[in-house]
């Protein structure tokens, strides 16, 4: 097991109940090596091609593979044995390292032929949501021997599962909470075909401005827009964005940690289709969800969930909807710190509950 979520006391007790133990968290660079068209040029598939654009596609892939599994592939496979793992362990699981680590994809490649079984643990959110299934969601399943989610399942090799970014973890409020945090999402500057399905022609952003702006003053006042910390890799800053269309809103750059500033706000909202309303609504962090379903479309067995979240008052479709209900409730969000004690149930915004979760 390796970069499972999961906190050192679960991934002990896994272990133990597998009869295995924790893999090290050695990483590995892979090899470096020069571009030699050559090499490329004595590539082989298995097939011809079936049209002039799967040609064409073929060609591409043949260029643009990466380097360490061509020209370095022999130095690639050497990199496995100064992992000092196992050649065929039982089980391999991971959640993250397939992500980002060739070498140990290298590693399970191995293993996996000579037996190892392989279960991969959900990354975040999005993944089972979208009516378009990202690359490593595919990928993923297609893969693993076992996938473990969190909650669904729409195939025979996947295990319903809890959030397994939140075990262990515990929501500690401020004794006088203020934000009114919105989550923004990280990418959106050009397509996202690795998690989601938003561009900058999708009018995500001024969607998101624009139920911060029709708040009344004294609620705009409380308003903290959260960035993720990688808001300018795909070219655009949104710090720029935000200063130019809503100057008097308080920005944070993401930076610093999520936690704290989650305690530190009345009310917690996410404005995409990612991992945040998933694992706030699982630490029982008063949360409300909007987007405009034209850039956030759910697949067909999604769709019920997201009407129990709407009925409930979770969940809001249009700006209107979600400016009507925080101004509706926003003196009444963050009076108690727990709902579980609360004094004011008729009036507080977590009493409500939904399988568990507290909920306005």
């Amino acid at each position: 097991m390796t970069d499972t979520y999961l906190p050192r006391t679960s991934a002990a007790m896994l272990s133990i109940l597998m009869r295995s133990r924790p893999a090290n968290s050695r990483r590995i660079a892979p090899p470096q090596a020069t571009y030699d068209a050559r090499s490329r040029s004595q590539l082989r598939f298995p097939s011809a091609p079936k049209s002039r654009l799967h040609a064409i596609a073929r060609e591409m892939v043949r260029d643009q593979i990466l380097t360490a599994y061509v020209e370095g592939f022999s130095a690639l496979i050497n990199s496995v044995r100064r992992l000092r793992l196992p050649d065929t362990p039982r089980l391999i699981f991971t959640s993250n390292r397939h992500l980002y680590d060739d070498v140990f994809n290298t590693w399970v490649a191995l293993a996996t032929e000579n037996g190892s079984k392989y279960f991969i643990g959900q990354h975040g959110g999005h993944y089972g949501l979208s009516k378009f299934p990202s690359f490593s969601e595919l990928h993923e399943d297609d893969i693993s021997d076992v996938y473990l989610t969190w909650g669904w399942k729409n195939t025979v090799k996947q295990v319903p599962g809890p959030c397994l970014k939140t075990i262990g973890m515990k929501y500690h409020p401020s004794a006088k909470p203020t934000h009114l945090l919105i989550v923004c999402d990280p990418l959106w500057k050009f397509p996202r075909s690795l998690f989601q399905d938003l561009t900058e022609h999708t009018g995500y952003l001024e969607y998101v401005a624009s139920c911060v702006t029709g708040l009344p003053a004294k609620i705009q006042q409380d308003v903290l827009i959260r960035l993720n910390h990688a808001h300018a890799d795909t070219g655009s800053s949104q710090l720029e964005w935000w200063g130019e269309h809503a100057p008097t809103i308080a920005v944070d750059d993401g930076v610093g940690g999520m936690r704290k500033i989650a305690g530190d706000s009345r009310l917690v909202v996410s404005t995409n289709n990612g991992s945040t309303f998933l694992e706030t609504l699982n630490l029982n962090i008063p949360t409300l969800i909007t987007w405009d379903e034209s850039y956030a479309q759910l697949r067909p067995e999604a769709h019920a969930y997201l009407k129990r979240l709407e009925e409930v008052g979770i969940f809001h479709a249009s700006q209107k909807s979600f400016i009507d209900h925080v101004t509706k409730h926003w003196d009444d969000i963050g009076t108690c710190g727990k709902a579980n004690q609360c004094r004011r149930p008729d009036k507080c915004f977590a009493t409500n509950t939904l399988e568990g979760n507290h909920i306005p």
